[in-house]
C-alpha cells in the first residue's frame, strides 16, 4: 500500500496510499479525448440517508451524442429523447436529436451496497476542452440524493459527476491512430508530454515526454520550472545492486544529435518537488524546459490518471484504468487489481483480508509491497508497509460485516501509544498495539524502521 519504487520519494508514498473515496456518485473514467467514443460507468456507493435506491436518473450533457444505455437485470430501463443543441454527423447521417436522459428504475440498491450504471456514446469533435457534467439523481422511498451541482466548485455537497474533455490528439485517418501535438524549439521536437495525477497533499510528482534532436550537435536539458512546484529537477532511475533508486542528473540530460530520448515512468523524468497544489487528472500543467543550446520553451503537460504510462491517445496510455502509479514513478500507487475486484468476504481471517486488500489496492508487478508487521487488536489494525524507497504505517478499521478499510496512513504518527491515542485509538487498544509494535519492530533493521517513519504528515481516507 504505498508508492512505487520508481516513485522515488515521498510523493510515491502519499500517492500510493490513497484510494479514491467513493462518497458520491462519480464516473469511473473521468477523462476522455474530444471526438472519441466514451463508455460511462456511473458509480453509486450509498443510498439516501440509509434508504435503498430504487431509481437512478442521469442527464446527458450537450456535446455527448448517440448515447446507448446498458440494461441491468432487475431494473427497468427508460430513455428520454430530446433535441441536440447542435446537430451531429454519425456515420454519414445527421443527428438532430437523441437520448438526453437515462432512467433505471424498479431496483433495490441497499444503502450499504454498491453498483454501477453503464452507458456509451460519442463526444463531439468540436467540443471545447474542459469539464462537462452528468447530473445524477438517486430516488429512494420518500427521499433522494441529487448530484446535480454543475458549478465545478470543490466545496459543494452535491457535485454532479464530471468528465473532463482533453484536446491535443488529432486523428490521422490514414495511419488509423492518434497523433500527439508536437512542440518545436530549434532542432528539438518535444512530443507526447504528460504528467500523472497526484493526491491533494502529495509533495512531488513526475513529468514525461519524448525529445528528438534532429540537429548535428548534442544539446542538454539542464533545467525546468513550473508555477506549481517550488523546485524541479531532471532525474533518472538506476539500479543499485538489487534496488532501484532515483537520483538527480547533476549535469542535465544529454539529447544526442540525431537521437530521440524518452522521459518515461521508470526512467528519465522531470521531477516536481515542493508541490503547491495537486495535479488534477484532466487538467494541464505548464512547465518551462531549459536546454543548454536551444534555450527555453513552455510545454503544457496533460495530466493523466495516476497510473498513466503515456500521453492521452497513445496506445499504452494506462496500466489499467483504476491504477495509481505515480507520474514519474513519483506519484502514488498503481493498482492493476482494483479494490472492487478483491472480495474480502471470500478470505478467512483478518490477517488474510488485510493483506489481500492492501495488495489489491496498491501493489503492482513492478512495485511489490512488503507488509510487516501486521498488528491486529479487535476492530483496529496497524500495518507497516514498504514499497521501494518509501514506507509508512497504515491504520485500518473493521466494520460490522468483518470487512477492513484503510482509515489513515502516517509515519511515526502511528508509532507508540501516545501517538496512537492522538490518532483516535482508545487507551486500551493503543496500549496493546503499541506493545506488539515495539516487539515486532525491534526485529527490523534500521533501514526498514527509517522507511516506516518516513511517510510524513498523516493522510486520512473516507
Amino acid at each position: 500500500m504505498t508508492l512505487k519504487p520508481t516513485l522515488a520519494g515521498a510523493l510515491g508514498a502519499i500517492l500510493l496510499f490513497a484510494t479514491p473515496a467513493l462518497s458520491h456518485a462519480s464516473l469511473e473514467e473521468q477523462e476522455a479525448t474530444i471526438g472519441s467514443t466514451y463508455k460511462g460507468v456511473m458509480r453509486i456507493t450509498h443510498g439516501c440517508d440509509g434508504k435503498a435506491t430504487h431509481t437512478v436518473r442521469i442527464d446527458i450533457p450537450d456535446g455527448f451524442y448517440a448515447v446507448k444505455p446498458m440494461p441491468k437485470a432487475g431494473w427497468t430501463l427508460e430513455t428520454v429523447i430530446g433535441a441536440y443543441e447542435t446537430p451531429y454527423v454519425n456515420h454519414g447521417t445527421e443527428m438532430t436529436e437523441g437520448v438526453r436522459q437515462i432512467i433505471w428504475s424498479g431496483g433495490d440498491l441497499h444503502d450499504d451496497w454498491y453498483d454501477e450504471f453503464t452507458f456509451r456514446g460519442s463526444l463531439g469533435k468540436d467540443a471545447a476542452p474542459g469539464p462537462i457534467y452528468f447530473p445524477t439523481v438517486q430516488l429512494c422511498e420518500g427521499a433522494e440524493e441529487a448530484w446535480t451541482d454543475t458549478s465545478g466548485a470543490t466545496d459543494v455537497a452535491n457535485p454532479a459527476p464530471k468528465l473532463t474533455l482533453v484536446a491535443g490528439a488529432a486523428v490521422d485517418e490514414h495511419a488509423g491512430h492518434m497523433m500527439q501535438s508536437e512542440i518545436k524549439l530549434g532542432d528539438l521536437t518535444i512530443s507526447a508530454p504528460f504528467a500523472r495525477a497526484t493526491l491533494p497533499n502529495a509533495p512531488v510528482a513526475g513529468g514525461f515526454m519524448t525529445i528528438t534532436n534532429s540537429g548535428s550537435s548534442d544539446d542538454t536539458l539542464i533545467g525546468a520550472t513550473s508555477d506549481i512546484a517550488g523546485v524541479m529537477q531532471v532525474h533518472e532511475m538506476v539500479m543499485d545492486g538489487d534496488t532501484m533508486k532515483m537520483r538527480e542528473l547533476q549535469g542535465g540530460l544529454v539529447i544526442p544529435a540525431g537521437a530521440t530520448v524518452a522521459l518515461a515512468p521508470g526512467g528519465y523524468h522531470i521531477m516536481f518537488m515542493d508541490l503547491k497544489g495537486a495535479l488534477v487528472e484532466g487538467e494541464t500543467v505548464n512547465v518551462t524546459l531549459t536546454f543548454e543550446h536551444a534555450g527555453s520553451v513552455e510545454v503544457p503537460l496533460a495530466i493523466g490518471a495516476r497510473d498513466a504510462k503515456a500521453a492521452m491517445g497513445e496506445h499504452d496510455g494506462h496500466d489499467g484504468h483504476d491504477g495509481m502509479a505515480h507520474g514519474t514513478e513519483h506519484a502514488g500507487t498503481a493498482s492493476h487489481s482494483a479494490p472492487g475486484d478483491f472480495d474480502q468476504a471470500a478470505i478467512e481471517g483478518d490477517a488474510g483480508r488485510i493483506d489481500g486488500l492492501l495488495r489489491a489496492t496498491f501493489e503492482t508487478h513492478d512495485n511489490p509491497l512488503t507488509l510487516n508487521p501486521v498488528l491486529i487488536e479487535g476492530d483496529r489494525a496497524i500495518v507497516g508497509w514498504i514499497q521501494g524507497e518509501m514506507g509508512g504505517r497504515a491504520l485500518l478499521e473493521r466494520d460490522a460485516a468483518g470487512l477492513w478499510r484503510v482509515a489513515l496512513c502516517a509515519g511515526d504518527g502511528l508509532k507508540g501509544q501516545a501517538n496512537m491515542e492522538a490518532m483516535g485509538l482508545s487507551a486500551d487498544v493503543a496500549t496493546k498495539l503499541a506493545a506488539a509494535q515495539a516487539e515486532a519492530e525491534a526485529k527490523l533493521d534500521a533501514a526498514a524502521i527509517a522507511k516506516l517513519d518516513s511517510f510524513g504528515e498523516p493522510v486520512h481516507f473516507e
